[in-house]
């Protein structure tokens, strides 16, 4: 490379629920509300975080900066508003649900900061017998929707789903949410992935381009030991970046990590980002029991730490941009996906040292109509670094594309490639890409990338 400047589906009803269509979408705005929000926030990245210690807050919260995270987020706000005003005072914004009801959102509302509300996580009407108890699910969610609106206007509110235990037109229609928000956690301990990840990740993409939403994940970051409900492992490097930058690739432009600390079903001391070891259950052991100097970091700390400044860069293209047309698949193609077999003059991507490992394409654009594409090294696996899994990817052009326009992961700044010739009527890029990793390219057509001032 020259470089110039430098698990199956839940039954034949879930079956059916597929992706509404394929068609390019051109640009669209976000809501007006939504985009006043976003203007002067980078892109959201946040994490679970038990509110149980009292200890050291202020090093608590300055840990959980440094990871890249920039908003703090507990579901019950009311047992939180200690690291609420911590959050506050170090200049990270919080986010929160509404366990324990109206009065204990008001309460911590006194706090300043607060910049989302979660009004329900994973509600569903799947499991409900009668069409009267699917109805009271939607309800019970438009009516809370609608107090948050109307009592903080000024914040984002929405329910994280999980994406098929729910009818997502319904929730959005009946219920008006700020934002589309699931969760979906595909890393089994036994070092195999869940098959439905990109095929769900799809459907989100759909319904959130659908009704014009910006899409939102919450997305695993924590391990399960054998014993307790599905046994997940402790994302590695090359695990994390891939749900991270497949859900770049998606259109996604926010990310919530599960969990940072204190998961309250753990068995033992779990494995979250961030653990106490000397306390038996980090969400249920008294919070005089938890110390800031027996906490340790795992190794999904760790990579959300390195690739957090990576996904910053990134995102002064893409919060601006929208997803359009097909996400594309070479090597192995996932479960209903589909193969990327060419667009314009982009021919083909390949990962030279393993090509049966798959490589994503995904497109975009901008309000001025210009395009985008980003590709990303799918390859990850137990206790993989980025470098472990790390590969050449070849793109190819046709005979045209001399030179490629890409947005540098860590500079931020906007760098021109240089092709090659390749075998036949071809010109190709040969790129090193980490595990899990993307890179966000534009045609070098003289004309400007979309870009956020660098914050």
């Amino acid at each position: 490379m020259e470089l110039k400047i430098g698990l199956k589906l839940l039954g034949g009803a879930l079956a059916s629920a597929v992706i509404a269509s394929s068609s390019v979408y051109a640009w669209y705005p976000y809501s007006e509300k939504y985009t006043k929000w976003q203007a002067d926030r980078p892109l959201t990245m946040t994490a679970w975080h038990n509110s149980v210690p009292r200890d050291r807050l202020d090093d608590r919260i300055a840990r959980f900066k440094a990871a890249g995270l920039n908003q703090f987020y507990w579901l019950k706000p009311l047992n939180a508003r200690h690291f609420f005003k911590a959050a506050n005072a170090a200049g990270l914004e919080w986010q929160c649900g509404m366990r324990g009801g109206e009065n204990a959102v008001r309460q911590a509302m006194i706090i300043p900061g607060c910049s989302a509300i979660t009004v329900s996580d994973e509600p569903n009407t799947i499991s409900r017998n009668t069409e009267e108890e699917k109805e009271a699910v939607y309800q019970e969610l438009r009516d809370s929707i609608a107090w948050v609106k109307k009592n903080y206007p000024h914040v984002l509110v929405y329910a994280n789903l999980s994406i098929m235990k729910i009818g997502r037109d319904r929730y959005i229609e009946f219920c008006q949410p700020d934002v589309f928000s699931y969760d979906d956690y595909a890393l089994a301990r036994d070092g195999s992935d869940t098959e439905t990840f990109l095929y769900f990740m799809n459907i989100g993409r759909e319904t959130s381009r659908k009704h014009r939403l910006p899409f939102w994940m919450i997305q695993q970051a924590y391990g399960r030991p054998e014993g307790e409900g599905v046994p997940y492992r402790n994302p590695d490097e090359a695990d994390l970046r891939y749900q991270a930058f497949s859900f770049l690739a998606h259109g996604g432009v926010g990310i919530t990590f599960f969990m940072y600390y204190g998961y309250a079903g753990d068995v033992g001391n779990g494995e979250c980002m961030v653990d106490d070891l000397q306390v038996p259950h980090m969400g249920r052991t008294p919070s005089e029991q938890h110390r800031y100097e027996n906490t340790v970091l795992n190794r999904s700390y760790y990579a959300a730490r390195d690739m957090a400044p990576e996904i910053q860069n990134l995102s002064r293209a893409l919060l601006n941009l929208r997803t359009v047309g097909d996400i594309g698949y070479a090597g192995t193609i996932p479960y209903r996906c589909k193969l990327f077999d060419g667009h314009g003059a982009l021919k083909s991507v390949k990962n030279l040292e393993t090509p049966n490992e798959s490589v994503l394409v995904s497109f975009f654009d901008d309000a001025a109509g210009e395009e985008y594409f980003m590709v990303v090294n799918l390859r990850r696996g137990i206790n993989m670094s980025k470098m472990d899994a790390a590969g050449t990817i070849r793109v190819t052009f046709d005979n045209s594309v001399e030179k490629i326009e890409r947005l540098n992961r860590l500079t931020g700044l906007v760098e021109v490639l240089v092709t090659k010739p390749g075998e036949g009527d071809v010109r190709v890029l040969d790129v090193r890409q980490e595990g899990g990793t993307g890179d966000l390219y534009k045609w070098s057509n003289g004309k400007p990338w979309d870009l956020r001032p660098k914050q």
